[in-house]
């Protein structure tokens, strides 16, 4: 569960994926969650990949501020090349992974601007 989700848990490539100007009131789980996985709806023995995911103007304007994470599969699996620029939190702008409380684990080239 989170508000803005990828999921890959196949071989499938998921890439160049935009999420603009969204305002966020109420996110419970995961404010960003992307995923390489092995999961009940893998059809697939391969891992694919995620990368060149882009988002830009992001508000959170109410609830909580929930964790994030960003989780690659393996070394040759890695989430790739992801962007987040504008993120603001309850009007204070988020400028790295530990102010938005994520976990980034095999992932590479994460970048706040």
């Amino acid at each position: 569960g989170g508000t803005l989700t990828i999921h890959n848990g196949d071989r499938g490539v998921v890439s160049h994926i935009l999420y603009n100007n969204i305002r966020v009131e109420d996110s419970r789980e995961k404010l960003i969650d992307l995923k390489i996985l092995f999961s009940k709806y893998s059809r697939d023995a391969q891992r694919g990949q995620i990368r060149d995911i882009r988002f830009h103007n992001i508000q959170i304007v109410g609830g909580m501020f929930p964790v994030s994470i960003i989780r690659g599969y393996d070394d040759t699996h890695k989430i790739e090349d992801v962007v987040i620029e504008n993120l603001t939190v309850h009007g204070q702008k988020i400028n790295n992974a530990n102010a938005a409380k994520m976990v980034v684990e095999i992932a590479k080239n994460i970048k706040f601007l």
